[in-house]
């Protein structure tokens, strides 16, 4: 879920964002964005604002709440002189400069649950399960979910695949070790659920169930932890308005909240936690 909110809203005309705005903006999981410029960062987003020499009249400051287009576009609105603070929110976890970002904590949740309850049909009927999860080009949410479900393999982008070790030998391994069950998750970015599918079928003669999850990751009631890390990034965010700074991202960093420049933030790398392939491989290698 993104949400960007700025001052002034709704469609063509003006609204000021009172609390009953913004209650009613949380309730319908609202995409908004403005200005033209802001629209060329993010292709295929709906622009309610569209002259923003308008709505600089009236604007001084905004949040910016998404992923990495978001903050291009939150760029793009301070070269009007407006003050920007971003605010991570992609279930994808991908914003290179924070751990943590808003809505991961949910999808991985609701993914989770799905999983949980093919697994009860995997288990009656001895198959394999092939699950896709979301993540775009990042592996963050599948690595994630595949751990917390004792997955029989995970596929991600961010690894190399060796189809024959990671995958056939997992299930070989697992079946020797008696089990009749086996789920496999993967990434999006890491290929097709139903691709990998037919080649597990082709290899070893299994006939996978294959489920894309999809969009039912970005909705859902927020979770404690996303509530929680909201409420504290929120604050940061006003705090450093507050304090006349522009062009930051707020961030976690080893279980603190602390800021970084937009264009620093932007420009880092983040790749999957070594702890988290080493487990996996220790939890699938058994």
């Amino acid at each position: 879920m993104i949400i960007s909110v700025f001052p002034y809203i709704e469609n063509e005309s003006v609204r000021r964002l009172t609390g009953d705005v913004l209650s009613e903006l949380d309730r319908l999981k609202c995409h908004v964005y403005v200005t033209q410029e802001c629209a060329g960062q993010l292709p295929g987003h709906h622009v309610v604002y569209s002259k923003p020499d308008k709505m600089m009249e009236d604007c001084d400051l905004a949040i910016a709440i998404g992923g990495d287009g978001t903050f291009r576009g939150a760029q793009a609105l301070s070269k009007y002189g407006i003050n920007v603070i971003g605010i991570p929110g992609t279930i994808d976890n991908d914003i290179s400069c924070t751990n943590y970002c808003i809505g991961f904590d949910t999808a991985a949740n609701t993914a989770i649950e799905c999983i949980d309850k093919l697994r009860d049909t995997m288990q009656s009927h001895e198959r394999c399960s092939v699950v896709e999860v979301m993540g775009r080009n990042a592996g963050y949410l599948a690595m994630y979910v595949g751990l917390a479900v004792g997955a029989t393999a995970v596929l991600v982008p961010e690894e190399p695949i060796d189809f024959e070790r990671d995958v056939i030998e997992k299930i070989r391994q697992a079946r020797f070790n008696g089990f009749t069950h086996y789920m496999i998750v993967v990434a999006e970015g890491a290929g097709s659920a139903a691709g990998i599918a037919a080649k597990i079928k082709d290899a070893i003669d299994l006939d996978p169930r294959v489920s894309v999850l999809g969009h039912i990751q970005r909705g859902g009631s927020p979770t404690g932890r996303d509530r929680v890390n909201a409420t504290k990034m929120g604050y940061l965010a006003v705090e450093l308005l507050l304090q006349g700074k522009t062009n930051r991202i707020v961030c976690t960093h080893m279980g603190d909240f602390t800021d970084v420049d937009i264009s620093e933030g932007l420009a880092m790398k983040k790749s999957i936690q070594k702890m988290e392939v080493d487990v996996l491989a220790a939890m699938t290698g058994i």
